[in-house]
């Protein structure tokens, strides 16, 4: 609530909703029920998603759930992880993540990825909806920090139809005792079905995962999400607002923690983890607790003229404590709380097969240390962020669709640091920093005619500020066991990027291969520090922020094939490159060449229910082989001789995944069976900062299961 009254204390100016994404206002009704509709206008507006966007479905996203989100992100092409142990985990967007990717949750960025790379975001890994990649000219509508692309979430639209609806679904995980349950009410509050609620709660509990050989002690986790929703759908007028709350207690592996340097060296040498566990699911320190809760208010009209416009606002709170491995008192080290506040106001016309859109915006964001803090790993700070945003695309059947995006942000950013040895009395000296800049982007989607091949198209320019923890992180990162430094010199990245993609798709074969290049100045990353830190506490890896120009390359392919009788072959690769320019030296934190093979059957026969109406009924089953190459392309000393990094990189290594799955009682009732590295493979990723300590999962069988009271279909 401090963000909340600093915000009002420091701007007089209203605050507008800060993203403009349409939403399909749509009618749903019960499939059981006769199809007359009320008379009502549909308004279904993708705003510049275009071909650029990969999608990872609500079905799919079932086969994942459970998992945290980064690892359910894993089956778009060209996503990767990066992570700290098996639950800390963000996404990697072809080579980039962290600052440059930004998360929606239904409009609202989600602002905590600002405290450092170790920080998952805060989502319900059983929220439901349809999760998006945004690129290019669709993502730019988002912020300067979308250099990466935009992993956008949208719930499902609220059901109109007149009786309660409910959906309940769970997974239980061998390796770890995972046990998650989600829950889903929703229904109307009047007789016409214009005011609806939707309910949401899940809970997950985990314990100290296993590796081949060992358990890793205190990796446990305790989670739990609640979403409440409200909205009026009536003629033009839509108006939705929610509450989420997040939570989430992460214990973090002690043996990262050492007295000293030998003890740091055996830790990182030894094949085994050095401390450790019994399976259980208690949690010690040292280990995080996350608090997030956020508000979102949208207004949505559509126009007489065809015009659409979006009102947003939005409000998040993060609260973020980390406890050492050993205190004298049961309080947190480290404490942070961050506040964002969100507003913007987006028109959408559409004439003739020209499409406009048009937004400006506010976001203020506030940094504090709490009064517990017993380090202060990241600075007091103020950000306001001033933007405006266009759009233009067309559509016609000789050029194909075109969309061309233009966004200018003003950003005033105020920190406050009070030296050692001052008193807690005196004024903090202020560190002002002011950026601005535009950005642009261009995409093209095409259908080269009379021929099966079509092809995408984008470029554009960017830019990205240094963040709060890029200058001035200065001390102990629990969730990497890391030192960290910031780098006050630091200049805002400016990058260029051109991808082309093409597709192919005739009869059972279908075919897509996208290359991309990005060229940025002053790419800011963690570069590894030799020696180790020596501190009063033991003996840390050490990591400085360092800013060099820098060129980024990839290549994502996939191709599928129809077999005949329900069977479907998959392939898919995902290669990229990273290096320094012009000295031409391997940048660190870059994922390593993965191919992906799977072998899928999904056979289906036609039945007739008790009702004599035609389902259908579904037993599915496959197997997929990951190969990950060992990363080669490491940063070296001058020398050339040797890494700059703690351990060499992992040896690459292949796992196999088998699943078996169907649906029961007339297809209310969905069931998954997988096994997850079902040879327990021992093996390390390079992506991994917990890999100097333990390796990956071993063998993990998972249970998954939904259950839907009612079974709707879209009108």
């Amino acid at each position: 609530m401090l963000h909340l009254l600093g915000a009002i204390l420091l701007s007089s100016r209203p605050w507008l909703p800060q993203d403009m994404d349409s939403t399909l206002i749509g009618q749903r009704l019960d499939s059981s029920k006769s199809l007359q509709l009320p008379t009502v206008e549909i308004i279904n507006q993708a705003l510049g998603q275009g071909s650029e966007s990969d999608r990872l479905s609500a079905a799919k996203a079932f086969e994942h759930s459970g998992q945290p989100l980064a690892r359910q992100m894993e089956t778009i092409p060209g996503v990767t992880v990066l992570s700290s142990g098996a639950q800390l985990a963000k996404p990697v967007v072809n080579g980039l993540h962290s600052q440059r990717i930004l998360i929606l949750q239904d409009g609202v960025r989600l602002e905590s990825q600002a405290w450092g790379s170790d920080h998952a975001p805060e989502i319900d890994p059983f929220q439901e909806g349809e999760w998006t990649l945004l690129q290019a000219a669709a993502s730019l509508r988002h912020g300067p920090e979308a250099l990466g692309g935009v992993l956008d979430q949208q719930s499902a639209p609220l059901l109109k139809h007149g009786h309660l609806d409910a959906h309940w679904s769970s997974v239980w995980m061998s390796n770890n005792g995972l046990i998650g349950m989600h829950l889903r009410l929703q229904g109307p509050l009047d007789r016409r079905g214009h005011l609806q609620w939707r309910w949401q709660g899940s809970n997950r509990l985990g314990g100290n995962y296993s590796v081949p050989g060992a358990f890793v002690a205190n990796t446990g986790n305790r989670e739990q999400s609640t979403t409440a929703e409200l909205q009026y759908n009536h003629n033009k007028l839509l108006i939705n607002n929610y509450l989420r709350v997040y939570s989430l207690r992460q214990g973090l592996y002690p043996g990262a923690h050492a007295e000293n340097s030998d003890d740091l060296q055996n830790a990182i040498a030894s094949s085994l983890p050095m401390w450790k566990g019994d399976f259980g699911y208690n949690l010690e320190r040292p280990m995080q607790k996350v608090l997030h809760w956020q508000y979102s208010l949208r207004i949505q009209r559509a126009h007489r003229g065809g015009g659409l416009s979006n009102l947003r606002y939005g409000y998040q709170d993060n609260q973020r404590q980390e406890y050492d491995i050993r205190s004298f008192l049961p309080l947190p080290e480290m404490a942070l709380e961050l506040g964002t506040q969100t507003a913007s106001y987006t028109y959408t016309k559409t004439i003739g097969k020209y499409r406009l859109e048009n937004a400006v915006g506010l976001m203020f964001q506030q940094n504090l240390n709490q009064p517990a803090n017993a380090r202060q790993f990241i600075r007091n700070y103020q950000s306001l962020n001033r933007w405006a945003y266009t759009l233009l695309s067309w559509e016609t059947s000789n050029l194909g669709k075109h969309e061309w995006a233009l966004r200018y942000d003003q950003i005033g950013f105020t920190s406050f640091y009070r030296p050692p040895g001052t008193n807690p009395e005196d004024p903090a000296s202020p560190d002002k920093r002011s950026f601005q800049r535009l950005s642009t982007a261009w995409t093209w989607n095409y259908q080269i005619p009379r021929t099966a091949w079509r092809m995408r198209v984008n470029a554009g320019t960017g830019w990205r500020p240094p963040s709060a923890n890029e200058l001035y992180a200065n001390g102990l990162h629990q969730g990497m066991a890391a030192l960290e430094r910031g780098n006050l010199t630091l200049k805002p990245e400016h990058t260029w990027t051109g991808n082309i993609g093409l597709g192919w798709k005739r009869g059972p074969l279908d075919l897509e291969s996208q290359v991309g290049l990005r060229n940025i100045q002053d790419y800011i990353f963690l570069e590894p520090q030799q020696p180790s830190a020596v501190t009063i506490n033991g003996v840390y890896p050490q990591f400085a922020y360092v800013g060099r120009d820098a060129v980024l390359t990839h290549w994502n392919s996939s191709a599928s094939a129809q077999m005949g009788k329900g069977w479907k072959l998959n392939l898919a690769w995902a290669l990229i490159r990273g290096s320094e320019n012009p000295q031409g030296t391997w940048l660190v934190w870059m994922p390593a060449d993965r191919w992906l093979l799977g072998l899928h059957r999904n056979p289906t026969s036609n039945t007739n229910d008790a009702l004599g109406s035609q389902t259908k009924s579904q037993f599915n089953y496959g197997i997929e082989i990951q190969h990950v190459s060992r990363q080669s392309r490491i940063p070296l000393s001058e020398d050339r001789q040797t890494s700059l990094d703690y351990a060499p990189a992992p040896a690459a290594y292949t796992l196999l995944r088998i699943y078996l799955g169907g649906q029961l009682m007339r297809q209310h009732l969905q069931w998954i069976i997988s096994l997850d590295n079902a040879l327990n493979t021992r093996y390390r990723d390079y992506m991994n900062r917990l890999r100097y300590f333990a390796d990956e999962p071993g063998r993990n069988l998972s249970l998954r299961l939904q259950y839907h009271l009612h079974r709707h279909k879209t009108i």
